[in-house]
Protein backbone atom coordinates (compact mmCIF):
# COMPACT_ATOMS: atom_id res chain seq x y z
CA UNK A 1 0.00 0.00 0.00
CA UNK A 2 2.86 2.38 0.72
CA UNK A 3 4.36 1.68 -2.73
CA UNK A 4 1.63 3.73 -4.38
CA UNK A 5 2.37 6.89 -2.34
CA UNK A 6 4.27 9.73 -3.93
CA UNK A 7 7.32 11.05 -2.07
CA UNK A 8 5.47 14.27 -1.26
CA UNK A 9 2.61 12.36 0.37
CA UNK A 10 5.03 10.37 2.51
CA UNK A 11 6.70 13.59 3.68
CA UNK A 12 3.31 15.12 4.47
CA UNK A 13 2.31 12.05 6.48
CA UNK A 14 5.57 12.14 8.43
CA UNK A 15 5.25 15.86 9.15
CA UNK A 16 1.63 15.38 10.17
CA UNK A 17 2.52 12.60 12.60
CA UNK A 18 5.30 14.68 14.15
CA UNK A 19 2.99 17.68 14.51
CA UNK A 20 0.25 15.49 15.98
CA UNK A 21 2.66 14.13 18.61
CA UNK A 22 3.97 17.63 19.32
CA UNK A 23 0.49 19.06 19.75
CA UNK A 24 -0.44 16.12 21.98
CA UNK A 25 2.54 16.69 24.25
CA UNK A 26 1.83 20.43 24.41
CA UNK A 27 -1.82 19.75 25.28
CA UNK A 28 -0.90 17.31 28.05
CA UNK A 29 1.60 19.71 29.60
CA UNK A 30 -0.74 22.67 29.11
CA UNK A 31 -3.66 20.91 30.76
CA UNK A 32 -1.45 20.00 33.73
CA UNK A 33 -0.39 23.64 34.12
CA UNK A 34 -3.98 24.90 33.77
CA UNK A 35 -5.17 22.31 36.30
CA UNK A 36 -2.49 23.39 38.77
CA UNK A 37 -3.40 27.05 38.37
CA UNK A 38 -7.09 26.27 38.88
CA UNK A 39 -6.20 24.34 42.05
CA UNK A 40 -4.30 27.37 43.37
CA UNK A 41 -7.15 29.75 42.52
CA UNK A 42 -9.67 27.36 44.11
CA UNK A 43 -7.54 27.18 47.26
CA UNK A 44 -7.42 30.98 47.47
CA UNK A 45 -11.20 31.19 47.09
CA UNK A 46 -11.60 28.48 49.73
CA UNK A 47 -9.45 30.48 52.17
CA UNK A 48 -11.27 33.75 51.43
CA UNK A 49 -14.74 32.26 51.74
CA UNK A 50 -13.62 30.37 54.85
CA UNK A 51 -13.01 33.75 56.49
CA UNK A 52 -16.67 34.62 56.06
CA UNK A 53 -17.87 31.46 57.82
CA UNK A 54 -15.71 31.28 60.95
CA UNK A 55 -17.07 31.45 64.48
CA UNK A 56 -20.03 29.88 66.20
CA UNK A 57 -22.56 31.53 63.88
CA UNK A 58 -22.40 31.25 60.10
CA UNK A 59 -21.92 34.70 58.62
CA UNK A 60 -20.22 36.04 61.74
CA UNK A 61 -16.98 36.36 59.81
CA UNK A 62 -18.79 38.32 57.11
CA UNK A 63 -20.00 40.87 59.63
CA UNK A 64 -16.52 41.08 61.15
CA UNK A 65 -14.98 41.62 57.70
CA UNK A 66 -17.47 44.38 56.87
CA UNK A 67 -16.81 45.96 60.29
CA UNK A 68 -13.04 45.91 59.72
CA UNK A 69 -13.38 47.38 56.20
CA UNK A 70 -15.69 50.08 57.54
CA UNK A 71 -13.23 50.85 60.34
CA UNK A 72 -10.40 51.20 57.80
CA UNK A 73 -12.56 53.54 55.74
CA UNK A 74 -13.41 55.67 58.76
CA UNK A 75 -9.76 55.78 59.84
CA UNK A 76 -8.77 56.92 56.33
CA UNK A 77 -11.44 59.61 56.38
CA UNK A 78 -10.32 60.81 59.82
CA UNK A 79 -6.65 60.96 58.83
CA UNK A 80 -7.55 62.81 55.62
CA UNK A 81 -9.57 65.37 57.60
CA UNK A 82 -6.75 65.86 60.10
CA UNK A 83 -4.08 66.14 57.36
CA UNK A 84 -6.11 68.98 55.82
CA UNK A 85 -5.21 71.12 58.86
CA UNK A 86 -1.46 70.81 58.19
CA UNK A 87 0.16 74.19 57.49
CA UNK A 88 -2.53 76.05 59.39
CA UNK A 89 -2.56 77.30 62.98
CA UNK A 90 -4.81 74.31 63.83
CA UNK A 91 -2.13 71.75 62.83
CA UNK A 92 -1.79 68.68 65.03
CA UNK A 93 1.16 66.41 65.83
CA UNK A 94 0.00 63.93 63.18
CA UNK A 95 1.31 66.40 60.59
CA UNK A 96 4.81 66.03 62.07
CA UNK A 97 4.53 62.25 61.80
CA UNK A 98 3.90 62.48 58.05
CA UNK A 99 6.43 65.30 57.59
CA UNK A 100 4.02 68.06 56.64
Amino acid sequence: MLENLSPNTAVLLAVGCVLLCGVGIILVIGLQIIGGLLDIIGGIFNIVFGLFDFGPLPGCGCFLTVFICGGCGLATLLITQVMATCGTPDAVNLCLLFGR
